[in-house]
């Protein structure tokens, strides 16, 4: 073993007989490692457990012990990569637990206790964060959205109560709140946008960004919701064929929050806060710690329960000598979860022997990680139920071995065997029942900070150690401290940066094509072209909404004509049979109209763009519709604004038309022309472009 120091990898040989204490099972490793000046193994044991706080408590004393260790000078380690000593550090340190749900538990408390954690923990999409972007979004989408209303109004970032906002529901029907009107501007022009854009725009809008920044875990908030805004790039970028296969029509909001919730079933895992945090405490479950090393480990969770779960269906293979007949050696075996307890003990005990088996084998990869000093959770509150098992069986066993019983009591023994062990040995054990089998911990004389002398004999072998009480309970001063008491704010991050005015001459890091105005720009010559009598629908939605709806309906029968009947499902707006006849009416026509005048073969639909303008602002978009010919390729964007005069209402958009035809000519297709496609009207407004990519006048 070239990773523990020697005295240490004495003590884990000795754990590992306890484990495998049949002899071709387990080799004694040799300890390479050169030794170190830590003591190599610390028991903290706990004599009392609570159902209230008994793992919040656990969590407790291991921060605390480590604090004390990392306010210790003369706990040192040899750096892996100078090869020289230093002084002990967080990153140096590793927290390993059997669980998920108990890392979290962990992680909590040592962030409460002001220690810095580094750990992968579950649960990304319900995280705090991520949970207010998400119901900004919902509202953005569809502002009818009730729910998501009141969630927002009622949290940190509205200014409602529940009673207040429940109050508004039942007598107005809707919720008002300074931050639902900030979205409702927002929501203007929501179809020029792409999901990049609208992530990146709702986040700032209602401050989230800044707002974690100020939470207890504001690091790790911040890293959910750049990985959020990630997936909104991935999803933008992602092929539209390949999402349309998976049920994913559109591109609109609704459409990339369904994506969401199926991208977090495959993984749910919250980000790390850095790459990189040398002082941060690592938190890993005992699994996910194979292969990975630190100079101090502590083991916690030894209180876990494994064994035996009715029902249960596994796979078993004969044999692997020929894997080129794998299947033919593999069998499905299922064990039902009786009524009848008797009838579960045969299950139950080969259940809880593979159990087991896979139990000891990931504590002894658990055991293995330290390279200086090991430190050991020892629930001592289990003595008394190990020693009512050990009893338990040696009950049983007694009567079945006497002599001295009758043979019709020794009969009548062995009919019962099955319902006493079902009643007296349990389905599960912990997983120190494994290491108590064969360990004992003997305190000795007390030490400085709380330490004692002790040793802990593994059959029969004394293995010195350090040992220190653990907390019962969390102590009041730190269960009722304020997590949001004043901090110190750091030199460099988000909450470093101090408001001020924008001077003029900045230039823009990003634009939005719709956001580009040409002024007082010369007028220019349009053609415009009627391929229907308009589209008259009576849908309770206006603005915003409206336009969110109609595009998504061009967007998905242009392509598949087929799915108007769920255009409602697609959507998200309860549609009539009449209106949705209606719209798919109006695709048909318009599409007809554009196979005719345009003459295309090929359309592709919510194009991303990007680009540099003059000044170096990114300029980022998507167009409706981009139709390829032979010749080239005309650039047509869906409006369903009421208008009067739509070559007057052309010029409007002409800031965002140009940055099109410009971002396709620098993706090499050779622009022929723009035009605005009025739904509403079933009128196109068109515009030649001129051979260098810019409009003509």
């Amino acid at each position: 073993n070239w990773r523990s120091q020697p005295r240490l990898m004495h003590a884990i040989n000795a754990f590992g007989r306890a484990l495998f204490p049949s002899k071709p099972e387990y080799s004694p490793l040799e300890a390479q490692a050169r030794a170190s000046p830590m003591e190599p193994l610390e028991i903290v044991w706990f004599e009392k457990n609570t159902r209230s706080g008994g793992r919040r408590a656990r969590a407790y004393t291991i921060g605390e012990r480590i604090q004390q260790l990392l306010g210790d000078p003369n706990q040192t380690v040899i750096d892996p990569e100078t090869k020289r000593p230093r002084s002990l550090r967080g990153g140096d340190i590793a927290v390993l637990c059997r669980t998920h749900a108990a890392l979290a538990t962990y992680a909590s408390t040592m962030r409460a206790a002001g220690l810095r954690v580094n750990c992968t923990e579950d649960g990304w999409l319900e995280s705090r964060a991520v949970q207010l972007a998400w119901y900004a979004l919902s509202y953005l989408a569809n502002s009818a959205d009730r729910h998501a209303a009141l969630y927002l109004a009622v949290t940190e970032l509205g200014s409602l109560s529940l009673e207040e906002g429940l109050r508004q529901l039942m007598e107005q029907g809707r919720v008002e709140d300074p931050l639902l009107r900030e979205l409702d501007g927002l929501a203007e022009g929501v179809a020029d946008r792409t999901i990049y854009a609208l992530v990146a725009d709702t986040l700032a809008a209602i401050k989230l960004f800044d707002r974690v920044s100020l939470w207890p875990d504001g690091e790790q908030a911040r890293a959910n919701l750049v990985h959020l805004m990630g997936l909104a790039a991935e999803f933008m970028n992602s092929n539209r064929e390949a999402l349309a296969h998976g049920g994913y029509h559109g591109s609109g909001i609704q459409t990339f929050l369904a994506w969401l919730r199926a991208k977090a079933e495959q993984d749910d895992r919250q980000p790390e806060k850095k790459v990189l945090d040398e002082d941060a405490i690592v938190l890993r479950t005992w699994h996910s710690s194979k292969g990975l090393e630190w100079p101090v480990v502590a083991v916690c969770q030894l209180d876990h329960k494994f064994g035996a779960r009715l029902p249960e269906l596994a796979l078993e293979y004969g044999s692997f000598g020929d894997l080129s007949r794998l299947l033919e050696q593999v069998g499905i075996v299922y064990w039902p979860n009786y009524a009848c307890p008797e009838r579960n003990l045969a299950s139950r005990i080969a259940l809880r022997a593979v159990a087991e088996t896979e139990t000891r084998r990931l504590l002894y990869v658990a055991l293995t990680r330290a390279r200086d000093r090991l430190i050991l959770e020892w629930p001592e509150f289990l003595e008394k139920q190990w020693e009512e098992q050990a009893s338990a069986v040696q009950r049983i066993v007694g009567v079945l071995a006497s002599d001295q019983e009758p043979d019709a009591a020794k009969k009548n023994a062995g009919d019962d065997i099955g319902m006493r062990l079902a009643q007296e040995i349990p389905a599960s054990s912990s997983v120190w029942s494994l290491l108590r089998n064969h360990c004992r911990l003997e305190r000795g004389n007390s030490q400085s900070s709380g330490e004692r002398s002790a040793a802990l004999v593994i059959d029969g072998e004394q293995i010195p150690c350090l040992v220190s009480e653990g907390y019962i309970e969390v102590p009041e001063e730190t269960l009722y401290a304020d997590p949001e008491a004043p901090r110190e704010l750091p030199a460099t991050g988000r909450r470093a940066i101090r408001p001020a005015s924008v001077p003029i001459e900045l230039t823009p890091d990003s634009r939005k094509p719709s956001e580009i105005d040409e002024g007082r720009a010369a007028a220019f010559k349009v053609r415009q072209e009627r391929y229907s009598d308009g589209l008259i629908l009576n849908l309770d939605l206006h603005g915003a909404e409206l336009g969110t709806f109609l595009h998504r309906c061009f967007e998905v029968l242009g392509s598949r004509p087929d799915l108007a009947l769920r255009l409602p499902e697609l959507t998200g707006v309860e549609a009539s049979p009449p209106a949705i006849e209606a719209i798919a009416s109006a695709v048909e026509h318009f599409e007809a109209w554009l196979a005719r005048h345009i003459g295309y073969h090929e359309v592709l639909r919510e194009w991303p763009l990007l680009m540099l303008d003059g000044n170096g602002s990114v300029i980022s978009g998507t167009a409706d519709m981009i139709a390829r010919t032979a010749s080239g390729v005309w650039v047509i964007d869906h409006k369903s604004d009421q208008i009067d005069d739509p070559a007057g209402a052309f010029q409007k958009y002409r800031g965002q038309l140009d940055a099109y035809a410009t971002a396709l000519t620098a993706q090499d297709m050779h622009v022929l022309g723009v035009g605005i496609h009025w739904i509403r009207l079933g009128v196109v407004t068109l515009r030649d472009v001129a051979p260098s990519g810019r409009t003509g006048s």
